[in-house]
């Protein structure tokens, strides 16, 4: 959305660039255009990123002919419009498309001195000086810099945030089997629509057992480690986690993967293989629940190593008693 309007403002030589200057904006700034009921989905969708975007969207002022006054942003304070009111730029004679050299006059702003004692922002805004250049237009990031649009960029500068996991890495990795990453990454945020999770969207009040023992109510919490058939899977997994201690909480497990080194072999495998299993598990519950299919323990077991397996052989690891160790366990040799 953001290099659309990059573009808009660029006046891109493209037809639909031109199409929107003469449709939408009908020599209005992009910054004012009113979201109205009856247009597109798209181009609504680009309007509302307005609030996100505007403050990154700056002018760095040459002449001071191609930049709006009120509308953009050209000093850090942000657009004029946002606190100085129409009443006021109307009744101090202004234009609502003044430019930003149209409201200077001898290196001094031209808006009345009153403005000053209404409006304390506007004594932190310092006259650009003027040039025979255009103005251009940059984008700030959040950390004050200018420099030309990116996607990469603009993607770190607005993406939201949150407190970084100390299981990231358990979950993201550069060896990694990205189907495998994203369902243990789910299972981490607990979001895996298991049914105690669907209950909380009223779908229907019946209980329905966990499809892997048929013992229990189908539940996140139960399913991977408390589940008698995903125990007996995850005690065979175990066994081929070189150096890892016996747990049935994922959390621990979880938690102690975090903890080994990026780069060693067993890690790598041992976070392989957790994942993988949180996958098959996964799958199988739901060919179960959905499809009628039944795998028996010995041969989920089978899926996850044969899979994981072949992952490893695609790795280069550096030689070492450990990764020989590895190639032992896994008959790679």
């Amino acid at each position: 959305m953001a290099t659309h309007v990059w573009r808009i403002l660029h006046h891109k030589e493209s037809l639909w660039v031109k199409w929107v200057h003469v449709y939408h904006l009908k020599d209005k700034s992009f910054w004012e255009v009113p979201i109205k009921p009856d247009v597109s989905w798209s181009w609504r969708k680009i309007l509302m990123t307005r609030n996100v975007i505007h403050k990154h969207f700056f002018h760095k002022i040459g002449n001071g002919q191609d930049s709006l006054a009120w509308f953009d942003v050209w000093d850090v304070a942000g657009p004029l419009f946002n606190f100085v009111s129409w009443r006021d730029i109307n009744g101090a004679e202004f234009h609502p498309y003044s430019k930003v050299g149209d409201i200077t006059l001898n290196e001094q702003w031209s808006w009345p001195i009153f403005w000053y004692h209404k409006y304390p922002q506007l004594l932190q805004i310092h006259v650009p000086v003027l040039t025979d250049t255009h103005d251009s237009i940059k984008w700030r990031g959040v950390d004050g810099s200018l420099s030309d649009f990116s996607v990469a960029t603009s993607y770190e500068d607005i993406r939201s945030r949150a407190v970084k996991v100390n299981w990231f890495r358990v979950i993201w990795f550069t060896q990694s089997i990205p189907r495998h990453a994203f369902v243990a990454w789910l299972l981490m945020r607990e979001k895996l629509k298991t049914h105690d999770k669907m209950k909380a969207w009223e779908v229907h009040n019946q209980v329905l057992l966990c499809p892997l023992c048929k013992l229990c109510p189908d539940s996140h919490a139960h399913l991977f480690f408390d589940c008698c058939y995903s125990r007996e899977v995850w005690d065979k997994v175990q066994q081929m986690m070189l150096n890892m201690s016996s747990s049935y909480d994922w959390q621990l497990v979880s938690n102690e993967l975090a903890n080994v080194s990026i780069n060693s072999a067993s890690g790598v495998v041992a976070k392989l293989m957790f994942a993988a299993s949180v996958y098959f598990i996964w799958q199988e519950r739901n060919d179960r629940l959905f499809k009628g299919k039944v795998r028996l323990k010995d041969r989920l077991f089978e899926d996850i190593y044969s899979t994981v397996r072949m992952k490893i052989m695609t790795v280069r690891f550096k030689d070492s008693r450990q990764v020989r160790q590895i190639k032992i366990a896994w008959k790679l040799n």
